[in-house]
């Protein structure tokens, strides 16, 4: 595990935090079919622990099965748009800080278990907390495009 893997990780909810602090972006659309500020912030919270628990499965049992899930779907019955967006950025602050410190607390071995996802195929420990850095600056420029913009 590559030193800058976890700091990136640990430092995301702040730059989520800091995109949105003035609220004037939440709800401006950052494309068609595409989540609202709001939406992301309320999306990364409730994605946290299932990624999570897909990495902890693969260290329980490695070579575990997990299952897809529909993200537009989860945020149509979760109702992301009308997430507060304190509680949200709280909520994934507080996840992803459990998500970092459980990395942390691994064996080089246990970097390499892996689960399999049913369209990803095979997927180690570091290989899915890598896809959540990439996940996560997926998002920031998301995020940046409407609320950084002078629009």
């Amino acid at each position: 595990m590559h030193v800058y893997l976890l700091k990136a990780m640990r430092v995301t909810p702040d730059i989520f935090r800091r995109l949105v602090a003035q609220n004037k972006c939440l709800d401006t659309p950052t494309g068609p079919d595409r989540f609202s500020p709001r939406e992301v912030v309320a999306h990364l919270a409730d994605w946290e622990p299932i990624i999570r628990g897909r990495m902890e499965a693969a260290v329980a049992n490695n070579g575990a099965s997990v299952p897809t899930f529909d993200e537009g779907e989860m945020a149509v019955q979760n109702k992301y748009n009308e997430w507060d967006i304190e509680r949200a950025l709280s909520l994934y602050g507080t996840e992803r800080g459990k998500t970092v410190s459980w990395l942390a607390s691994l064996s080089k071995d246990a970097w390499t278990h892996f689960v399999v996802h049913p369209e990803q195929g095979p997927l180690t420990v570091y290989d899915i907390a890598n896809i959540m850095v990439g996940h996560d600056m997926y998002h920031v420029d998301q995020l940046t495009s409407v609320c950084l913009s002078d629009g």
